[in-house]
């Protein structure tokens, strides 16, 4: 039986990261190991989901195997992979290492089975874990709320000089959509801002970090409690500025079974 691992990293061997391209997000990687994941009940090959390379390994639990110190010798080494199925198919080698986001829309259903795997990797550690519960303690409505994502573009996230946007359509549409227990999150420091001399919906005020993006190791603490957030919220309410929806609020979707309206 082959054995595939899944390496959550920064850095690939085939692919240059620049400040827009080649950069995976949460929802990316979610997606790359929920199709492995199903891959694997397929193809009948073992899959190991190894996080020790990413800044998240920082906030949740990590799963010892017998190929840790097997990624850390290879780091410089693993590559992005499109097509995984035939990449598994076509190599001899007993051991493969490599990122994935998928590639393209998840095709079949995710089983229970695949919910509480990608559910065991999504485990705060106990830091993390004492951290959202104090954070969460400050929520008006602690236990039952729901969430206003807001969902702007990724430069503005790695630079936010480069974004001039004006945000009142966005207003507009929050003021359409928010309720007593609305909590407003956003890729968009500069649209919370512009939000709280409009209205008084509950915010954080944090630092916003893209989890894919490297650089941003020191700041993505709280955005991941803010995916957490999503993932026990009564409702998500989501806003996109692209086609796709966030993989923030998708995972909480697909994974958590949180119900999710488009606005």
């Amino acid at each position: 039986m082959k054995t595939v691992i899944l390496a959550w990293t920064h850095k690939v061997c085939n692919l240059v990261t620049t400040e827009t391209d080649n950069f995976w997000g949460l929802g990316d990687t979610i997606r790359g190991t929920i199709h492995l994941f199903q891959l694997s009940k397929k193809m009948g090959f073992r899959l190991i989901v190894d996080i020790q390379l990413h800044n998240v390994s920082h906030y949740l639990k990590q799963h010892t195997h017998e190929f840790d110190r097997f990624v850390l010798e290879n780091k410089n080494k693993i590559p992005f992979i499109s097509d995984v199925e035939q990449y598994i198919e076509s190599s001899s080698d007993d051991v493969l290492i490599f990122l994935t986001n998928g590639s393209q829309r998840l095709r079949e259903p995710i089983s229970e089975e695949c919910k509480l795997f990608i559910k065991e990797i999504l485990c705060p550690n106990e830091e993390f874990d004492k951290h959202i519960r104090t954070k969460m303690e400050r929520l008006p409505s602690p236990h039952n709320y729901s969430v206003l994502h807001y969902r702007l573009n990724d430069i503005e996230m790695i630079n936010i000089d480069n974004n001039k946007a004006i945000y009142d359509k966005y207003l507009e549409n929050l003021l359409s959509n928010v309720e007593e227990d609305s909590i407003l999150i956003s890729t968009s420091k500069k649209f919370k801002d512009f939000v709280k001399t409009k209205n008084s919906v509950f915010m954080f005020d944090i630092d916003i970090g893209h989890l894919g993006y490297a650089a941003h190791k020191d700041i993505i603490k709280d955005t991941l409690y803010e995916f957490f957030l999503l993932s026990r919220a009564r409702l998500i309410k989501t806003h996109s500025v692209y086609r796709w929806l966030s993989g923030f609020a998708s995972v909480a979707n697909q994974i958590y079974d949180v119900p999710l309206q488009r606005i």
